[in-house]
């Protein structure tokens, strides 16, 4: 990982940080990082352009320029750590903002982390839980996880719903939607 690389992944540690969450889970973001985020239904390639947006809206915010960005950053896919903090930022700048709430995009991620089942993989059982982690991330990737979302960013509790067949956006309005 280059310097840029490494700032960069920092950066988006800072966007969704919350009680000092990332210091507990930062070998399985880096992990997330590190893993191409692959869509099987063509609209949630928006999810991946946003992944990707926020390599330029890091190098806009630190005075990077865009040659820099797309040289050292944009060499590679979307990972699933961006598109997961994309969609956390997208949720509340667009959709959740309330300005007597705070801002909540952290909060936004730490539900997708959660509902994907990666809270027991802390850095103490990073080494034991890889493998989960690989597993976790191709169930998202390739869609295996259950219909109403158990396993996947959302979790619904609409039975005439099918998350499989829903693209990542729907799925999280879906979400918000129950919250109400």
């Amino acid at each position: 990982m280059n310097d840029i690389s490494k700032d960069y992944f920092k950066w988006l540690c800072k966007l969704i940080d919350h009680g000092g969450k990332v210091k507990v889970y930062k070998k399985t973001l880096a992990l997330l990082y590190e893993q191409d985020f692959i869509f099987v239904i063509p609209k949630d390639g928006n999810r991946s352009e946003d992944g990707i947006e926020l390599r330029y809206r890091y190098g806009r915010e630190n005075n990077v320029d865009s040659y820099t960005i797309e040289d050292l950053l944009d060499n590679r896919p979307c990972s699933v750590f961006e598109m997961m903090v994309a969609l956390a930022v997208r949720m509340e700048d667009h959709i959740m903002y309330d300005p007597d709430k705070g801002d909540r995009q952290s909060k936004w991620f730490w539900v997708m982390f959660d509902n994907l089942g990666l809270k027991p993989m802390t850095n103490s059982k990073f080494d034991e839980h890889y493998a989960d982690i690989i597993e976790i991330i191709d169930r998202l990737n390739y869609r295996e996880y259950e219909p109403d979302g158990t396993g996947g960013l959302f979790v619904t509790h609409d039975p005439t719903k099918n998350m499989l067949e829903e693209e990542i956006w729907y799925q999280m309005q879906q979400y918000l939607n129950e919250l109400e």
